[in-house]
């Protein structure tokens, strides 16, 4: 049995002692910012309606008479005029 493909073993071992590469650290690089710009843009697109939806569902003072309107014709008659669950309907 010969020693050789041993001995290609134990270089092939000492060229590796140093780690990765410097272009699989390139490639990994590389592939990182990629992944990362693309992760990025996702986020955005995903939550950007749904901060939308969100701001236009937040109360203004506008928004204040209609909805205390909508509150006392539709809710009050159980819930009481302070939300406390002692209206007139109430049980």
């Amino acid at each position: 049995m010969s020693s050789e493909p041993i001995e290609e073993v134990k270089e092939a071992k000492r060229e590796c002692k140093g780690g990765i590469s410097p272009v699989g650290m390139v490639v990994i690089a590389i592939a990182l910012v990629l992944m990362g710009s693309l992760a990025r843009d996702y986020n955005r697109e995903a939550t950007m309606p749904a901060l939308s939806a969100l701001a236009a569902s937040q109360p203004t003072l506008a928004k204040m008479p209609a909805a205390d309107q909508l509150y006392q014709q539709n809710c009050a008659i159980c819930h009481g005029i302070k939300g406390e669950g002692n209206g007139p309907a109430s049980f």
